[in-house]
C-alpha cells in the first residue's frame, strides 16, 4: 500500500513509502507523507500479487504542526515503550512488512524468524529532522543471530547499524544528519529473534524558550550498557555484518555483571592494515533435506562478488538488482557483475572483484581466497541457485574488521533470494519476465511462490577463516 501526493493535473509531487505486507494474517500498515507546496490531491492506493483484504483505512490530516520543541530525552517516536498493544499481539503504531514473529508484552517488542517492523514519521518528527540530526535507539535485551535497526528518509535507506549477540544489554543507536525529507520510517529487523526495549528517536534539542537565553541543548542519548554481559572472548572479535543472513548464534548464558564497573575489557588493536581470508561454499542442497520437485543436476554458479566499504551496496534486499546481479541470478553469469563491479573500483567503494569457481554438483564444496582492508573491510559475494528462474544464495557487507581487530572466522548460512526479475514458480520454469521488476526478496515456503514448501532450510554455509 502506498499514498501519493499530487497537483491539479495529477503530476506527482510527492510519494510516500510502500508499506509491504507478506503475513497470512491481519497487521495494520501505515505510511506518512508531507505535502508540500502546489500539491492538491492525495490518492490512497493498494496492490496485491496474490490477493488480499483490506479494511478499516483511515487518512489523518495533520495541519500546520510546527516542529516538535525537543527537551532532553525527548522521543519522537509514538509507543516507543512498547506499552500500547496492536493487533495480532504485535505492538500499535509499528507495522509488522516481513511476516515472521512480532510479540509485545507492554514493556518491549520481541521479534523472530525474519520479521521486520518499521514506524512511519510524524510530520512534526520530519520538520524536527530537516534541521537536526536524528538518533534511533533501543535498548537490545535479547539478540541471536543478525539483526539491524535502520532509518529510511525520502524513501531511501540513510542509515543501518547491525544488532549483534554481544549488544545484549546495551543500547544501540544509528544516526543521520539533518536532512530536507518529506517522509520517513524507523524500522527494525531480525533473522533469528531479538527483544528490544525503550525505541527511542532523539534529535538535537531546540532552543526552549523561556523568556531567557538559552544554548542548543544535545538529547543524551545512553550508550552506556545497563550491565555488561560475561561474554566469552571468541566471541569480543566477532563483527557486525551488514547483511540479512544468519550467523552462528553466540549463547550467552552467563550472568549479567552487577558490579559497579561495568567497563568492558579493551580490546588490543594488533596494527593489521590487511588480512587474507579464506571463503568455503559448503552447498547442502539436496533431495534429502529439500525433497519438493527437487531438480537433478542440482548445482550452483561461480562465485562473484566483491571487498567493498560501506560507501555500495552490491545488491540488498528490498532493492530492485542491478543487471549484473540479474545476469547472476537468472543465467550464472558474471560478466556483466564483474564490469558493475569494475566501474565501482574506479570510484574507490571497491578494493577487488571476488570471482570464483562454484559448486557442480550439490551436495559439495568450493573454496576462494581474497584480501580485506581496513578501508575496505566488507564482502558481498553471490552464487545462483541451478536450476532455478532468479533465486541465488548471498551475503551482502559482512564486515570482516570491527575498526579494531580483523575477525578470525565467521560461519553464514544461507537462505535463498529472489532478485525480483523472473516470474517464473518452479526450478525448471520457462523464462517470464518480470515487468516491472520487484524488489529483491527472500524465498518464502509458501508452495504458491516457489517450489521451496514445507519450510525454507537454509541451503548451506559460507564458512570464512583468516589466513595466517
Amino acid at each position: 500500500m502506498g499514498m501519493t501526493l499530487s497537483d491539479d493535473s495529477y503530476n506527482s509531487t510527492q510519494q510516500a513509502p510502500v508499506a509491504i505486507a507478506t503475513s497470512g494474517e491481519y497487521m495494520q500498515l501505515g505510511t506518512v507523507a508531507a505535502a508540500g507546496e502546489g500539491t492538491s490531491i492525495v490518492s490512497m492506493w493498494f496492490h496485491s500479487d496474490h490477493g488480499a483484504i483490506v479494511d478499516d483505512c483511515s487518512l489523518t490530516l495533520e495541519l500546520d504542526q510546527p516542529p516538535a520543541t525537543l527537551i532532553e530525552a525527548e522521543n519522537l517516536l509514538v509507543n516507543g515503550d512498547f506499552s500500547t498493544p496492536g493487533q495480532n499481539d504485535g505492538a500499535a503504531y509499528w507495522g509488522n512488512g516481513c511476516g515472521g514473529t512480532v510479540v509485545s508484552d507492554s514493556t518491549s517488542l520481541y521479534m523472530a524468524d525474519g520479521a521486520c517492523v518499521d514506524q512511519a514519521l510524524s510530520t512534526g518528527a520530519i520538520q524536527t529532522i530537516d534541521n537536526s540530526t536524528a538518533t534511533f535507539s533501543c535498548l537490545i535485551a535479547e539478540s541471536e543471530d543478525y539483526s539491524d535497526m535502520s532509518i529510511f528518509l525520502n524513501n531511501e535507506l540513510q542509515a543501518v547499524k547491525s544488532i549483534t549477540p554481544t549488544d545484549k544489554n546495551s543500547r544501540v543507536e544509528v544516526s543521520v544528519d539533518a536532512m530536507n525529507a518529506g517522509n520517513g520510517f524507523v524500522s527494525l529487523y531480525s533473522d533469528g529473534h531479538l527483544r528490544v526495549e525503550d525505541c527511542r528517536l532523539s534529535a538535537e534539542a531546540q532552543v526552549i524558550d523561556s523568556g531567557t537565553d538559552a544554548d542548543t541543548a544535545i538529547v543524551d542519548v545512553d550508550n552506556t550498557p545497563d550491565s555488561t554481559a560475561n561474554v566469552d572472548a571468541d566471541t569480543d572479535t566477532t563483527p557486525a555484518p551488514e547483511t540479512e543472513i544468519t550467523p552462528d548464534p553466540v549463547v550467552d548464558n552467563s550472568e549479567p555483571d552487577t558490579s559497579t564497573d561495568n567497563t568492558p575489557e579493551p580490546v588490543i588493536d594488533t596494527g593489521e592494515t590487511s588480512v587474507r581470508y579464506r571463503l568455503t561454499f559448503n552447498a547442502q542442497w539436496s533431495a534429502d533435506l529439500h525433497p519438493i520437485n527437487f531438480p537433478p543436476p542440482a548445482h550452483f554458479s561461480g562465485l562473484v562478488g566483491a571487498v567493498n566499504n560501506d560507501q555500495i551496496k552490491i545488491w540488498e534486499t528490498g532493492q530492485i538488482a542491478s543487471p549484473g546481479i540479474e545476469m547472476m541470478a537468472e543465467t550464472g553469469g558474471t560478466d556483466l557483475l564483474l564490469a558493475e563491479i569494475a566501474d565501482a573500483i574506479a570510484t574507490g567503494t571497491v578494493a577487488s572483484d571476488i570471482a570464483g569457481g562454484g559448486v557442480p554438483v550439490s551436495p559439495g564444496a568450493v573454496s576462494i581466497e581474497f584480501e580485506v582492508t581496513r578501508d575496505h573491510p566488507l564482502i558481498s559475494v553471490t552464487s545462483m541457485i541451478a536450476p532455478s528462474p532468479d533465486w541465488f544464495v548471498g551475503i551482502r557487507d559482512v564486515a570482516l574488521f570491527d575498526g579494531t581487530v580483523f575477525v578470525d572466522s565467521l560461519t553464514l548460512e544461507l537462505p535463498a533470494y529472489d532478485s525480483g526479475t523472473d516470474s517464473g514458480l518452479r526450478f525448471t520454469s520457462a523464462d517470464l519476465d518480470t515487468q516491472p521488476m520487484e524488489p529483491i526478496t527472500r524465498v518464502t515456503s509458501d508452495a504458491t511462490d516457489s517450489d521451496f514448501v514445507n519450510g525454507l532450510p537454509s541451503l548451506g554455509q559460507f564458512v570464512i577463516e583468516k589466513l595466517p
